[in-house]
């Protein structure tokens, strides 16, 4: 497939580029020639898509579900007992609606953490989008669920190899859902295969204190002690971290994944930022599932991430808007290993297409700056992945089925709950 894009603005210049195959080819200042689809750009701009590096994709269908609670309360009582009766099918839908909204938001390329792979997989599939999809463990200090479960993530990892826009990773969910033994396996397992470990880390006040109840350290110390951390492991929150721990991250190379949002809805404090710039950790931004965003809009995750440190650092240049959209492109495709996130030749043909006439990018003085601050998804025109068009003027195909088929399937997944009671 080739795709000419036919005087689109990129940064401050008008430009033709050709996409080959799933490749940026080339980007000059006219280029003619025979190709099998052209698109008049004069009214776009070009931009990296966006990576959403931490979520739980099929939580889409439980967006709204038991809002405003306390984390644990919220796991324990409500989320856990609902997933438990979850299927293949219900699983597959909601990761449909989840691609769907992140194609219409702008994001082409998801690191995710959730049940029934072989479902998410599928899905990613269908819908044309990027991925690495983590096996969870959460053995529960169980060594029979922890034997069961470390032989399927070997079994996982033979199969995933064979989709060329899914990456397997391993996901431990958390220390306090996952044994040492498990850890411990999870930690040299990624080493000898190079994978990609993506876990929860210090989330909340109360792991912390937990965690020195129970290990007599704190989660960063105890996974330190199983010599867990590399430039491997993608961190989810971590919020309590104190400066000699950010220090360890730093040192190992170690991704943290904010989610501001979700971390501001659940009360659960806010990361260190001054720390992880005084240290030079990366930071790659992230929703969080569903269920505690309630969206997964990047647009809308990059405002949030701009403006509360500002707040908390009493500093308007705190973290400014080109910064904060780096680490929604090219520092999440950085942390997945994945050749995007830049608009250049010979990068992976990922990217969108905005609207520069859309009221909320006018008058257009600083585009990087009205995507951080002033856009929705209605400025998104085009979206591309892998060479492949996956929106249009706004429209995704199978749209209405796809909605069709979350109603139905919530429906009798609550129909199951009930008749538990």
């Amino acid at each position: 497939m080739s795709i000419l894009l036919k005087k689109v603005t990129l940064g401050g210049e008008i430009k033709d580029i050709l996409v080959e195959g799933e490749l940026i080819s080339r980007i000059e200042d006219s280029i003619s020639g025979d190709f099998e689809e052209i698109i008049d750009c004069e009214n776009l701009a070009i931009f990296p898509s966006f990576a959403n590096s931490h979520t739980h994709s099929a939580m889409t269908l439980m967006r709204g579900y038991a809002d405003d609670m306390e984390l644990f309360k919220w796991l324990q009582e409500h989320i856990w007992p609902l997933e438990a009766l979850l299927t293949e099918e219900d699983v597959y839908w909601g990761t449909r609606l989840a691609c769907l909204e992140m194609i219409k938001t702008g994001t082409t390329c998801f690191n995710d953490m959730y049940w029934h792979l072989d479902s998410i997989i599928k899905a990613v599939n269908d819908s044309g989008v990027r991925a690495v999809l983590s096996y969870v463990f959460a053995d529960f200090m169980s060594e029979e669920k922890a034997d069961s479960q470390i032989k399927e993530a070997k079994k996982l990892f033979r199969r995933t190899k064979k989709h060329d826009r899914i990456t397997f990773g391993l996901g431990p969910h958390s220390i306090y859902t996952v044994s040492e033994k498990s850890l411990r396996w999870i930690s040299e397992f990624s080493a000898k295969k190079d994978i990609l470990v993506h876990i929860h880390l210090s989330e909340t006040k109360k792991e912390v204190n937990d965690s020195i109840i129970e290990h007599g350290r704190t989660p960063v110390e105890y996974l330190d002690s199983l010599n867990f951390f590399s430039d491997r492991s993608l961190l989810a929150h971590c919020v309590w971290l104190k400066e000699s721990e950010v220090k360890t991250i730093a040192d190992a190379g170690a991704t943290v994944l904010h989610n501001p949002v979700s971390n501001l809805k659940l009360a659960s404090g806010y990361i260190p930022f001054s720390l992880y710039e005084k240290y030079g950790v990366r930071i790659a931004i992230g929703t969080d599932g569903c269920s505690t965003n309630n969206n997964l809009s990047m647009l809308e995750e990059m405002k949030i991430a701009a403006l509360v440190p500002k707040y908390i650092e009493k500093s308007a240049v705190t973290y400014s808007a080109e910064e904060v959209f780096r680490d929604a492109t090219k520092s999440v495709y950085d942390a997945l290993r994945i050749d995007a996130g830049e608009i250049k030749v010979g990068k992976l043909a990922d990217f969108i297409l905005v609207k520069k006439n859309n009221f909320l990018m006018t008058p257009g003085f600083n585009r990087i700056s009205d995507l951080v601050y002033s856009a929705d998804s209605s400025v998104i025109d085009t979206t591309v992945c892998n060479g492949k068009i996956l929106m249009r003027q706004g429209i995704v195909d199978g749209e209405e089925e796809i909605i069709i088929n979350v109603k139905r399937i919530v429906a009798q997944l609550i129909d199951r709950k009930e008749k538990q009671k």
